[in-house]
């Protein structure tokens, strides 16, 4: 119970960045963001990051999946291997440009950094979203 409590508290966080952060970019498309705007997408982007690996870390707990390392790039692969996600190395790749974007703090890193996450990261923590609403309506149903 308790590991399922906390999969839902993860979900609603995760649920909240998510939808903020593709709020953000949709609102925003094709218009060129301030600095300042730059870095605060950025953080959220890297904090959307962090929760989406916990995420999926709290719901191979509920399902009583052990893992003998927990690090972000393990739980990706059991994840992987329990079908949450479709593939593990987008999302593998996604916490590399995390890690880039923690060590290469300037502007002219930033520029490019926004249409990434829009065309190609967004959609991948969409499907994770999408996936983990999808399983919430099943256990509804049942």
């Amino acid at each position: 119970m308790v590991g399922e409590t906390r999969f839902y508290k993860r979900f609603e966080s995760f649920s909240r960045a998510y939808l903020s952060l593709r709020d953000v970019l949709t609102g925003k498309l094709g218009l060129e963001l301030n600095p300042l705007e730059r870095e605060g997408l950025i953080h959220r982007f890297k904090n959307t990051v962090d929760l989406g690996w916990k995420l999926m870390f709290d719901y191979l707990v509920q399902e009583g999946v052990f893992l003998e390392e927990i690090t972000p790039k393990s739980v990706i692969r059991a994840s992987f291997v329990a079908q949450i996600i479709e593939s593990g190395n987008p999302w593998l790749e996604l916490l590399t440009f995390k890690t880039y974007l923690s060590y290469n703090y300037d502007d002219e890193t930033f520029v490019g950094v926004v249409d990434k996450i829009q065309e190609y990261y967004l959609d991948l923590m969409g499907d994770l979203y999408h996936r983990f609403l999808q399983l919430e309506e099943l256990k509804k149903l049942s």
